[in-house]
């Protein structure tokens, strides 16, 4: 099994713990999450993306990256059409955000 494939695997177990921590704060917090995440994930890929998915860095660093990474995945996932990347797919509504029939 390659690098990519295990940083697959991981993230299907963590992006959904993230969702659920996402969905019980304010929509206007995911908000604002989603905002600064979406600016700072694709920069912090760019240039640290080799120690995401291959290891090696200072210790702990490739651990930090994963966690920041399924993170901003997690919030990326209350887009419309959720997001695809690194072999997963997560798509989530929040609580505030849906429509109820009354």
């Amino acid at each position: 099994m390659g690098d990519h494939e295990n940083l697959s695997i991981m993230l299907q177990a963590a992006v959904p713990l993230w969702i659920n921590q996402w969905k019980k704060k304010p929509w206007s917090e995911v908000c604002k999450q989603l905002d600064e995440k979406s600016k700072t994930l694709p920069q912090l890929l760019g240039a640290k993306g080799d120690i995401l998915i291959h290891g090696g860095g200072e210790k702990g660093e490739a651990a930090n990256l994963f966690n920041q990474t399924a993170e901003a995945i997690s919030l990326m996932s209350f887009l419309p059409g959720g997001i695809e990347i690194f072999g997963g797919y997560w798509e989530s509504t929040h609580p505030e955000t849906e429509i109820t029939d009354k």
